[in-house]
């Protein structure tokens, strides 16, 4: 059987693993999946201000680009959603953690016995 060739197929066929630590910070900084702003729209992070949730000595190793591409294969894995921000947002989407990354993110930090700092 031929070995999958994209991450998409490759994370339908259970073969990926998160990177630790920048993927569970990522999912620690969203909010849960389902949170509204004012009870209105979505609540949830756009790349620029998920990049300014790191600290000046971890943006001088991430950019926005590495933030976006991490969000993709997080959604592939379930482990975020995207939702768009609103009527007036002009097409903008944030994005939130779905209850599989929240578990996940318990899981790693249970794993650090706790100790892990982020969200």
């Amino acid at each position: 059987m031929p070995t999958p060739r994209s991450i998409k197929e490759q994370i339908a066929s259970g073969n990926y693993a998160l990177v630790d630590p920048l993927d569970y910070i990522i999912i620690g900084f969203l909010p849960d999946e389902g949170s509204l702003f004012m009870g209105l729209y979505p609540n949830g992070e756009l790349v620029p201000n998920l990049l300014k949730k790191f600290t000046a000595e971890q943006r001088k190793a991430i950019t926005s680009t590495m933030l976006s591409a991490r969000l993709r294969v997080l959604h592939l894995m379930g482990l975020v959603v995207c939702k768009e921000r609103g009527v007036s947002a002009g097409g903008k989407q944030v994005w939130q953690r779905t209850a599989k990354g929240a578990a996940e993110l318990k899981k790693w930090k249970g794993g650090k016995n706790g100790s892990a700092d982020v969200g």
